[in-house]
């Protein structure tokens, strides 16, 4: 098992989402695991079930674990 498939089942992430990568830095203790899209996913509201392009647009979030 790699890095990305154990942060995979460590976050919980599924189709259409997947851990892309996962990097520790040693100087910060820190590890940095970045989640993608899958850019053929068709995203769907989850309440009415029309199809979605999506809202969010930020390039990178950090979210810290304290």
């Amino acid at each position: 098992m790699d890095g990305s498939d154990l942060y995979t089942r460590l976050l919980g992430v599924s189709a259409p989402w997947f851990v892309s990568s996962v990097e520790f830095d040693e100087s910060s203790q820190s590890v940095l695991v970045r989640v993608e899209l899958n850019a053929e996913a068709a995203l769907t509201c989850p309440v009415c079930m029309k199809r979605s392009p999506g809202y969010d647009t930020r390039v990178e979030r950090r979210w810290r674990h304290l």
